[in-house]
């Protein structure tokens, strides 16, 4: 247990763009949470973490430049630059070319994680949450209509009622 005494006339603050989530609202996350993860778990999705904290270089290589200017950036001890991570897909690609590059195909998994901007568009929060899924090696409509199938069935089982999906392909663009 950690105690923390208030100095006098010393008020208690948080940063920007961050909030605190009460106990019903934090019990309430918790559960959609579990309900997301268990619904990605039910179409064979694994669970994978991935650190908050990533080299600046490698989630550079996934963003747009608009984006990579929106991260938090700080230096370590050893002076290399590093970023809180401000989506999830890049640090799940980092593993996948690395450590599971020889895992057999397809690779079904799945996240689940903070997310961070340092300076966000107006009216957004400076820390988020994000869930998603990835099929790696699969492809072709079937592939496609799984990965609909399942942001589809995560969002109804939160109770999400007015929502609308939207496919692209990057061959549009062509």
């Amino acid at each position: 247990m950690k105690v923390m005494v208030k100095q006098e006339g010393v008020a208690a603050g948080r940063p920007t763009g961050f909030v605190d989530l009460l106990p019903g609202q934090a019990q309430r996350r918790r559960e959609l949470e579990q309900t997301i993860l268990r619904g990605f778990s039910g179409w064979g999705y694994r669970l994978l973490e991935t650190p908050a904290i990533e080299l600046l270089s490698t989630v550079e290589m996934g963003m747009q430049p608009e984006a990579a200017r929106r991260l938090f950036k700080l230096a370590d001890a050893d002076g290399r630059m590093l970023a809180l991570v401000g989506e999830r897909t890049v640090p799940v690609a980092r593993v996948v070319a690395g450590q599971l590059r020889q895992a057999p195909l397809p690779l079904r998994l799945c996240y689940l994680g903070a997310t961070f901007e340092g300076h966000p568009s107006p009216g957004r929060s400076r820390q988020g949450l994000q869930a998603g899924a990835e099929l790696v090696g699969a492809g072709g409509p079937a592939a496609d209509a799984e990965v609909v199938a399942l942001a589809v069935e995560a969002l109804t089982a939160c109770g999400v009622e007015d929502f609308q999906v939207e496919v692209g392909h990057v061959g549009f663009f062509g």
